[in-house]
């Protein structure tokens, strides 16, 4: 009869015993959360950089400072509506990446112009909105744009000798700014193809972005 009874309340204290173990190492060991995941282009920074000293232009006429990054995610690049390859590819792939990311106001894409002599402000609304009239273009002077352009870790310069017909040399890069008007990350382009100009693609910029909205992206 003591036998009968022993052996269910033996393996009620086994049982008991398992689960205190089982709990005691699920709090020593939590389940570990998600891995950070290494972007595909960009390189995040551990601090994000924060923005100051600019005063430009929009395609609207309306200022535009480091108070209108503040309230949102901003892409920002250097370009220009003469370049002949690097800055509409670059504004294609951004379209595409803005569309993947489907989030609307809370992402704008800024043209930072770095040709002001010819990039009045007319041509940089015809020439954004050509893209997506959602997007930015921005204008300034050379003292106005310098300080932008070196915050953001993009750099420019006039090529040729013809003061109306000349290219600019600029960074293929795009700049994450995060809602607090910080630089959080840069976009690196990479080569399409062997000998071909290295350019980002809307796919790497899309994934990258979510991973480091999400907080999951690792630094670099």
């Amino acid at each position: 009869m003591n036998l009968k009874h022993g052996l269910p309340l033996a393996g009620v204290a086994i049982l008991a015993l398992l689960a205190g173990m089982f709990v005691n190492q699920s709090i020593i060991n939590p389940e570990p959360s998600l891995d950070k995941q290494a972007p595909i282009s960009a390189l995040v920074y551990p601090t994000p950089r924060q923005l100051t000293g600019f005063e430009l232009t929009d395609q609207h006429g309306q200022r535009f400072t480091p108070e209108s990054l503040k309230g949102k995610w901003s892409l920002l690049f250097a370009g220009y509506t003469s370049c002949p390859d690097v800055c509409p590819t670059t504004l294609i792939q951004l379209k595409s990446a803005h569309k993947q990311l489907a989030m609307g106001d809370d992402l704008q894409v800024v043209l930072v112009s770095v040709d002001p002599k010819r990039d009045h402000q007319q041509k940089l609304k015809q020439y954004i909105d050509y893209f997506n009239p959602s997007f930015s273009a921005i204008r300034g002077d050379h003292p106005q744009l310098y300080p932008l352009t070196q915050q953001l870790g993009l750099v420019y310069s006039m090529s040729g000798d013809d003061p109306d017909n000349y290219l600019v040399d600029h960074s293929a890069a795009v700049a994450l700014i995060n809602p607090q008007g910080q630089l959080a990350a840069l976009l690196k382009p990479k080569p399409q193809q062997p000998g071909k100009i290295a350019m980002v693609r809307g796919d790497d910029v899309a994934q990258d972005v979510a991973l480091i909205i999400s907080g999951r992206a690792a630094n670099l």
